[in-house]
């Protein structure tokens, strides 16, 4: 699982608190979320989301709920983006992972969070964010400012913050591709068919070398060569052994050599982890153990 470094300004209070109602009047979420359609505005094509902070307003046309702390200092939830990191506070929890930004869609990888127990409608809504802010969402910027993300059935909206507690420190570590050799964690946010921490976890990696890669999924073994540019890994096709697989693991190769074939983005987290990114989907990657914090 990706370990991330939590922003400790973010960290909840030892004992959670009843909800607090955002609104001043208790309203309603704003209309146009209730309609669950995105406004055709300003898409994240033009708008670069890194380094910027959001309140949650609502989560599937509920006004979200906030907490107060020992202090009396009121939480409200809210989800941070620097350096490919997404760390946010459900009202609850506090919780990280990685992300990347592809033109008008956002990809949030795997995360982590604490473990306070959770009241009812903060439980709730925690565990709404949670499914909202996994895999792909579709992601705009309406004319007031207002950020909206969808994923199936799940929703939010948020509006701009002015502070970025981990915007102030966040960095992306300098990584050598070349060594280390990737275990494949997942694939668009699952588990990949087949793999096996226990028996079979080395079947599911990739290795970089000086000029060339290569990567196994549970099946054939595929090679290519590559370049960085910038955050990018610029890919060329190459040999595959020709090993029978099954239908799923077939497939698995197939979408695997789709999202390299596409110059996926690059983003490394602080503990030897990673993601490749491109418009089919997303790997999420983890170096050796001792390598790791």
């Amino acid at each position: 699982m990706i370990r991330f470094e939590i922003v400790a300004a973010l960290l909840l209070c030892s004992a959670c608190q009843p909800p607090v109602d955002m609104s001043d009047d208790n309203r309603k979420a704003e209309p146009s979320a209730s309609t669950g359609v995105i406004p055709k505005a300003t898409d994240l094509a033009v708008f670069k989301i890194d380094r910027t902070a959001w309140h949650v307003i609502s989560v599937n046309d509920r006004a979200a709920q906030a907490t107060k702390d020992d202090d009396g200092v009121l939480l409200k939830p809210k989800i941070e983006f620097a350096s490919g990191n997404a760390s946010g506070f459900s009202g609850c929890n506090s919780f990280g992972g990685l992300y990347s930004q592809i033109d008008g869609k956002l990809y949030f990888g795997r995360s982590i969070s604490t473990e306070q127990g959770c009241s009812d409608a903060l439980g709730m809504q925690e565990n709404a964010l949670y499914a909202l802010l996994a895999g792909e969402v579709d992601a705009r910027v309406d004319a007031q400012g207002r950020l909206f993300l969808k994923r199936g059935t799940q929703k939010a909206v948020l509006e701009r913050a002015e502070d970025c507690v981990s915007c102030k420190s966040a960095w992306q570590p300098k990584v050598n591709l070349v060594g280390p050799v990737w275990n494949i964690e997942a694939i668009n946010g699952r588990n990949p068919t087949g793999r096996d921490v226990f028996k079979n976890e080395n079947n599911y990696m990739l290795k970089f070398m000086a000029n060339s890669f290569q990567f196994r999924v549970g099946c054939n073994t595929i090679s290519g060569s590559y370049r960085l540019e910038a955050s990018r890994l610029i890919t060329s096709s190459g040999v595959a052994t020709e090993i029978g697989c099954s239908p799923e693991l077939l497939a698995q190769d197939q979408l695997v050599s789709r999202i390299l074939s596409e110059n996926p983005s690059v983003v490394h987290g602080h503990n030897m982890d990673m993601m490749l990114t491109s418009k089919a989907g997303m790997i999420e990657l983890q170096g050796p153990p001792d390598q790791r914090k």
